[in-house]
Formats: structure tokens, sequence, C-alpha cells
């Protein structure tokens, strides 16, 4: 045998046999054991089979475990381990050849044998009906529900209980009726497994955590769904269920815990069940964070990640009633915001679900209604939007987180605060930095996108009363000032000539929005540099108030910036202005500022810029104000002021001769103004002088000189 020389095997055990058991070789006749030797035969005689099969010589093999079998047959009891064993190894062979209907057969013929000499209920008969059962349930040969049937009805009696050597039949019962939607004979099964597992389950081996679990969820399934019994049957089959894992399998074992969540589920269906449905809940939470054993075994099935959900809904359901003990809301903050933690990391800040809880947990903290709850919201919706503007980039989901967000700030009654974290937020992405002494906190660890953009708009738009100022025009506004800073920002590097455009244009921005504090700190900052190029002689002040008014006079024009130009026409608008307002000694430095700024930089040498040398030259003798200006100036500071006009002409008229611009090429209404103005002045040398060529000039000159005057005034 272990040299595998099979016919040489077969030669030597076939002269062995014809020595000690003839019959076994011969064909024909009734064959039987041999008086003597008749173990050794019997091993002999399987060798002798074993050696054809493996010269694969089935039908050889097939005689001989047949002759075996029947001599077996002839010579022993029923219950023989000598017959069992032939009979077996006879299956073996027939089943390793996938001759099912020869086996059935075969085990028939012994089922018939045992229940002759053994009886119905012998192991021996139980055993063989399992085995028929089970290959005609899986090849198909007959039918294998009635071999399970008689073995329940055999062994069971009409018992409430189902005897252990039937509880296999009993389980595939289950299976089929299952399968087959056969429900009320279902729904006999299941009861009967239920109450032998519930009362009679020690011995029963089978009675696995799997198997009763699928036993549970298909008799629920019955009773729930086709046999539709009442509210508090199923509750009861529940707690039946819970107590007797409790019982069979110990408090820790996963499918307890699963029970134990089964119930608390099912009791949250009922308002006044909930209570037990929490305590439920928190049992199962500490038994899985006590346990580490309990946290790998049912890591498959159940978490407590949704654990905490399920008590998360419950508390949320509890703390909707405004008699809520504060006792209850703090337990139910203290597990809601586990959840939120949890949420945080797995779906993110701005998920759908994750915002429905913060919005639960801001309820939850103004029901407590003390200061600390209330400062306690405001550093948690501040931290959610800083989360949200940093981590998302897709402009749906900012919409929508936006949106919650203003909701939550709005129903409880925090809006004022909202704008302030709104307004610090846009300070801090447009401009980098916020509002000195901010109490709010706020710190950006990474660069914001425009993207951000979304969740701002959105909230403001939730936030804000007016609705009658749509979504994209906020939306154009803070694209407008982050371009606008953008564009200041990168200026700061280049030409002082640039920062001052970029810096009066988002200047003029931001006055028209009343961002006081963002406009000085702009214009602090551009001043300092624009001090540097061109310092001013005069104090801190009139130095300021003069460059103000070149910001306010460049954020209303589009034209190409010269700093001269701009000085000319922005110290007029500037010094009448003074002059309205009663301030007569401002008006009177920042117009001796001014003139001293232009005169350095050349710029009345400039035709277009002389009239505005006329005006300035004007206010400071009072041409053209009322008497309530004229009123507030006293002596002293009127002679200043008319030396300052003086000087000013004499700047503009020395320009004029130096550019060779003669005084009858002026357009007639600066040229009117000229002489009221040196009239005024009482400067009857320079009239003269004025006066002379204009004396000379032709209609003709006068009309385009009219003709220049409306080509100016349209540009």
């Amino acid at each position: 045998m272990t040299l595998q020389l099979w016919s040489e095997a077969i030669e030597t055990t076939k002269r062995s046999l014809i020595l000690i058991w003839r019959s076994i070789v011969s064909t024909g006749g009734t064959i039987t054991l041999p008086k003597d030797f008749g173990k050794d035969a019997i091993d002999i005689a399987m060798i002798w089979a074993t050696c054809h099969r493996r010269c694969d010589r089935f039908h050889e093999a097939e005689e001989i475990y047949v002759r075996i079998y029947h001599a077996c047959r002839n010579s022993c009891r029923i219950d023989d381990d000598r017959l069992t064993s032939a009979y077996t190894v006879l299956a073996e062979l027939y089943e390793e050849h996938n001759h099912w209907r020869k086996v059935i057969e075969l085990h028939q013929g012994m089922l018939a044998e045992y229940r002759t000499h053994l009886g119905n209920k012998h192991h021996l008969t139980i055993r063989t009906i399992y085995v028929l059962a089970s290959l005609c349930s899986e090849h198909g040969h007959g039918n294998g529900y009635d071999y399970y049937q008689e073995i329940i009805d055999v062994l069971g009696h009409g018992d409430h209980h189902c005897h252990p050597d039937a509880l296999g039949a009993m389980m595939w019962m289950c299976r089929w009726h299952y399968e087959t939607g056969q429900w009320h004979k279902l729904r006999n099964v299941c009861r009967i497994l239920w109450d032998t597992w519930r009362h009679q389950h020690a011995g029963y081996a089978k009675f696995t955590a799997d198997f009763v679990e699928v036993l549970y969820l298909r008799y629920r399934y019955l009773l729930e769904h086709h046999i539709h019994v009442e509210y508090s049957v199923l509750r009861g089959l529940i707690i039946e269920y819970r107590d007797a894992c409790v019982k069979t399998f110990g408090v820790s074992a996963a499918i307890t815990i699963k029970a134990t969540v089964e119930l608390a589920n099912y009791s949250m269906q009922m308002e006044k069940h909930v209570r037990e449905a929490i305590s439920l809940y928190e049992e199962v939470q500490a038994s899985i964070e006590t346990s580490s054993k309990t946290k790998t075994s049912i890591i498959s099935t159940i978490t407590i990640t949704q654990v905490r959900e399920r008590l998360t809904q419950a508390y949320v359901q509890v703390c909707s009633h405004s008699s809520a003990p504060t006792e209850i809301i703090e337990r139910a903050i203290k597990v809601m915001l586990y959840r939120y933690e949890s949420l945080q990391n797995t779906l993110g800040w701005a998920h759908k679900e994750t915002l429905t809880i913060l919005r639960e947990l801001v309820h939850l903290h103004m029901k407590i209604k003390k200061q600390e709850s209330v400062t306690t919201v405001q550093r948690m919706l501040l931290e959610a939007t800083l989360q949200i503007i940093s981590r998302e980039k897709h402009s749906r989901t900012l919409h929508e987180a936006g949106r919650v967000v203003g909701q939550i700030l709005t129903s409880c009654g925090l809006v004022s605060y909202g704008h302030d974290m709104l307004h610090e937020l846009r300070l801090r992405i447009i401009t980098g930095t916020g509002t000195p002494n901010s109490k709010l906190g706020i710190k950006l660890d990474t660069a914001v996108s425009r993207v951000s953009f979304v969740f701002l708009v959105t909230l403001e738009q939730v936030m804000r009363e007016n609705l009658s100022i749509s979504y994209a025009e906020v939306m154009a506004d803070y694209i407008t000032e982050s371009v606008l800073y953008e564009s200041y920002s990168r200026s700061l590097k280049s030409s002082s000539t640039s920062v001052l455009g970029h810096a009066a244009r988002l200047r003029a921005f931001l006055f028209r929005h009343k961002r006081q504090t963002q406009l000085q700190r702009i214009e602090k900052q551009s001043f300092e540099i624009f001090i540097k190029k061109w310092p001013f002689q005069a104090a801190t002040h009139i130095q300021e108030m003069l460059y103000i008014s070149l910001l306010e006079q460049i954020g209303e024009e589009v034209r190409e910036i010269d700093v001269g130009d701009v000085a000319c026409r922005s110290s007029v608008a500037k010094v009448s202005a003074l002059l309205q307002h009663g301030q007569g000694q401002e008006a009177f430095e920042v117009a001796q500022c001014a003139f001293r700024f232009i005169k350095e930089q050349r710029s009345y040498f400039q035709s277009d810029n002389v009239h505005y040398g006329f005006k300035l030259s004007g206010l400071m003798v009072l041409l053209g104000t009322d008497k309530s200006v004229k009123a507030s100036i006293d002596a002293k500071l009127h002679q200043n002021m008319r030396q300052l006009s003086q000087e000013i002409i004499r700047e503009v008229l020395k320009s004029c001769k130096e550019s060779n611009l003669e005084f009858v090429r002026l357009p007639l209404p600066d040229l009117n103004g000229l002489i009221a103005l040196l009239g005024k002045q009482q400067n009857y040398a320079d009239l003269e002088l004025t006066l002379t060529p204009v004396d000379t000039r032709t209609p003709v000159e006068v009309s385009r000189s009219t003709k220049a005057l409306e080509v100016r005034h349209h540009h």
C-alpha cells in the first residue's frame, strides 16, 4: 500500500481472502462472514476494494463493498458497528461518484431495517432520517420536507417544546416555511423554538447566538408584518429576547447588546417609553466603553457611534418639551456633543447631519437660560463657521451651511453677534487683519479662498432683515472689495502714484459702505507712503486733510493720475467745504499747504489748471461765498487769507506768462473771474495788465474761448 503498487496489492489481498474468506471472492449465493477471523477478513476485503478504487475500477470496488455489506447484514445485528461501517463505506463510494439515487436507496433500505428492528425513536433511525432528509433536500431525489416532518412528529408528540434530537429538523422547518411564505406554519414552529430556547436552553448546543438572532428576526418579522400583533405584544417579545440573552449569553455578549438596542429602538416609538429607551441606550454605551472584548466582538454589527446617534434622537425627543428638567438637558448636551464631534471627524463640519446636531445642541444650551450657555453657543457657532470656510470648497455645500448657521443665529436671537462675526470674518479674509481689540478672538490658520464668500453672503442674507438687496449684489460687493484690496496690496510694492490710485478707489468703496475702521486704516497706511515722496509743509492734521481730499478726488475720477493736477482740483473742493462749515483757519492752512505743493509740482503751468488757481485764490478773499462765511472770519485771518490769495494769483499769472498763455485765449467766464478776483484784491497793476490785451480781442476769439470752455466742461 505504501509503495502504491495497486495491481500487486490486488493479487496479494485476493490470495489472502481465498484462504480465509473464499465466498467474498466467488460470486453468487448467500454470503456471510467467516466464523474465524471475521474482523480481519473484513479489513482485508476493504483493502482489496480500496485498491480497485485507486485503479479507478468503480464497478469492481462497488461489487466488493456490496458483498461486504450483505455479509455483515446476514451475519450481524442491525445495530452492529461492522454493519454500520460497511454500509457507510458503500455510501461514501456512491457519493464520491455522485450516484445520489443509489446513496438514497441504500439509506432507505437501512431506514426500513432500523424501523423494523429498533423502532422509530432509536438514535440510528433518527440519524438515518436526517441523512435522507438532507440528501433529498440537496439533490432533489424525493421530498426532504417529509423526512424532517417525520422526525418532528415522532419526537414531538404535540409538546410545546422541541425534543433535543428534533431541533435540527425544527430549524430546517423554520427556514423552509420562512422562505416559502407559509406564515401560519412558521408561527407554530417559531413559537415552539422560542419557548424551548427560553425555558430549556440548557443542553441545546444548537441554540447558538447566530441561530437565536435569526430566530428572533424571523419571529418578529412574522408577528409584525403578517400576523399584525399589537405594539405591546411585539414589545413583550423583544423584552423576552433581551432577558433570555442576558440569562443565556451574559450582559456583555454581542447578541445581548444588540437585543438591548432593539428594545430601545422599539421603545422610541411610544412617547411613554422614551425615558426607558434612554436608560437602555446609556446601558449599552457604558457596556461598550467598559469592555474592550465587547468592542472587538461587535465591531461589525454595532458601534458606539450608532448607539450615540439613537441616544441623541431620544434626548432630542425628550428635551423638545418645555418641561424637560435641567439635569436631562445637561445629559443630552453631553451625549450630543460627543455625537457632534464624531460627525465632524467622519462627515465633516459642513455636512447636513453635522449641522443638524449643531442646531439641536444650540437649542439645548439656550434652554438653560444662562449667560454661560449663551457664551458657549457663540463659541460653537464661531468655531463651526471658521472650520466650514477653511475646509469646504464646494459652493453648494457652503451655501447650505451658511443658510443653516444663519437660521440658528436668528432663532436664538444672536443676530447682532452674527453681524459682528460676519464683519470680522470679512475683514480677515479680505485684508488679512482684524478689528483692533476685537473680542471675538477669530484666528484663521490657513488662507481662505474667495469661494468662502458663498457662505458669508448666504449668512448675511439670512440675517438681513431688509431683503431689498439681492444675493448677487451682496456677492458683487464682496468680490469688488476683495479685488480692490488685492490691487492696493500689490501696489504697495510699486510706485507711490500707483498706491495713491488704488488707495483712492478702495477708500471710495469703503466710504460708500460706511466701513470707517478700514477706511481710516487705508488712509493712514497710504498717507505714510505718500508723505515720504511728497512731503507737505504744514501741521500733520492739515497734511492729512489735504491728502484725504486727494483720495476723494481720485476716487471720483477714472482719468490717469497726475498728483499735481489732482491737487489743483481737490484743494478747491476741500477749501470751499471747510469755509462752508465755518472752519476758516483750517481752510486757510489747507489752501496754503496745497498752494505750496502745487507750486512745487508746477501744475499751474498746465493751461487746464489755471482756472483752479483763480478759484483757490478767490476763495481766500471769500469771493462767491455767503455772508455767514464772511462773518466767521476775523480780521487777522482775513488779512492772512488775502495775502495768500495774492501769492496764489501771482504764481498763476507768472505761470501763464512763462507758458506764453495769453489772457485773450482764456474762456470768458475764467477771464471775468480773474478780473473780479484782482479787483477784490485791489491788485490794480495786474488788473491793468490783464485788461489791456482783452480790449483788443475780436468776437471770433471770444467765440473760440467760449467753445474751449464748453469742451473742457464736457470732459
